[in-house]
């Protein structure tokens, strides 16, 4: 014959598999409540542990919470004959759920957890300061750059060396041709300029001996101008350097070789190019006799390999290049 099942431990059965499942909601007031009348004795403050249990801290037992669920349900179920509460039952203790320490693993997690949280926050105000640092780079730049027209009345000088040493960089050194401070060098060679007398920089006949100090002072002038600026610390490059020959007869520091940056050395050879086939020269012939000429210089005052690469450039880009039908496209070489 079978036994019959006690009702009691099937109720228990079933409540400890719903606080397991956390199907069975247990009020975390209430277990603090609970919890702080068994440990009066221990003179433990309410609103403390009510914060643990509230903030997860506090480690439950959900089968020792599940036996005291059907115990408390089975003293209520329990109608006395007499009307009359029923007697306490002495050998039934209640529950009582001690303090737990979080373990080392424990803490380690939490930090962890902590610290992903933080790093993510980092991260995003980063990403905005980026951008808004990269919105004022940019407006940095075409400041410059306007100032850097002072001795060009059309900008077009800035905008052909642009659009030469791009072409002339996607042949020698592709790697670097869309980095956009290759394109800020070339636009703000001449920025020192600005500390050159006005006298000196619209002379049309050749400059004395002083004259000619005053102008070779301005690729100092502009890197000094650049050097705040650590966004532009290649672009700067081009700036002091662009006037170094490849003999070491350039100035300001008489680099020579491989000395000399190499994006200088490509801006020197472009350089050279618009002020042989740029501004009144028009045509397949100047552009002819230009090469030609910087090909002569070729490992004395330029870089051979910079050299080799105009000389496989298309000439009909290059005539495009040194010869735009748009006036004055400065303002959008930087936008």
């Amino acid at each position: 014959m079978i036994a019959p099942q006690d009702p009691g431990q099937d109720r228990l059965e079933t409540v400890r598999r719903a606080v397991a499942a956390g199907y069975y909601k247990v009020g975390a007031d209430r277990i603090a409540e609970s919890i702080i009348r068994k440990l009066a004795v221990r003179r433990t403050r309410v609103s403390a542990l009510r914060s643990k249990v509230i903030a997860g801290t506090y480690e439950v037992d959900a089968e020792r919470v599940a036996e005291a669920v059907v115990r408390r349900l089975g003293e209520r179920e329990e109608l006395p004959r007499n009307g009359q509460a029923p007697a306490p039952r002495h050998e039934e203790r209640r529950i009582e759920l001690a303090p737990s320490e979080p373990t080392t693993e424990e803490l380690a997690r939490a930090q962890l957890n902590r610290y992903a949280i933080d790093l993510k926050h980092s991260y995003e105000r980063e990403l905005r300061r980026t951008a808004e640092l990269e919105q004022a780079s940019v407006a940095t730049v075409r400041a410059l750059a306007m100032v850097a027209e002072r001795d060009d009345a059309t900008g077009n000088h800035i905008q052909r060396v642009h659009d030469l040493g791009l072409l002339l960089a996607r042949e020698v050194i592709p790697e670097d041709a869309d980095d956009p401070e290759l394109a800020y060098g070339f636009i703000l060679h001449d920025i020192g300029k600005v500390a050159v007398p006005d006298a000196v920089l619209h002379k049309t006949g050749p400059l004395d001996e002083t004259e000619q100090l005053l102008m070779e002072t301005h690729p100092v002038v502009g890197a000094r101008i650049l050097e705040p600026l650590t966004f532009l610390s290649r672009a700067r490059e081009v700036v002091l350097h662009h006037h170094e020959a490849w003999d070491g007869s350039g100035y300001p520091d008489g680099l020579e070789a491989e000395e000399i940056p190499f994006w200088a050395r490509v801006f020197a050879v472009v350089n050279a190019l618009d002020a042989m086939a740029g501004r009144e020269h028009y045509g397949t012939a100047p552009l002819a006799a230009a090469i030609d000429r910087i090909v002569e210089e070729s490992g004395s005052l330029f870089d051979p390999r910079c050299v080799s690469g105009l000389v496989a450039l298309d000439r009909a880009e290059l005539l495009r290049a040194l010869h735009p039908a748009a006036k004055n496209r400065l303002r959008t070489l930087v936008a």
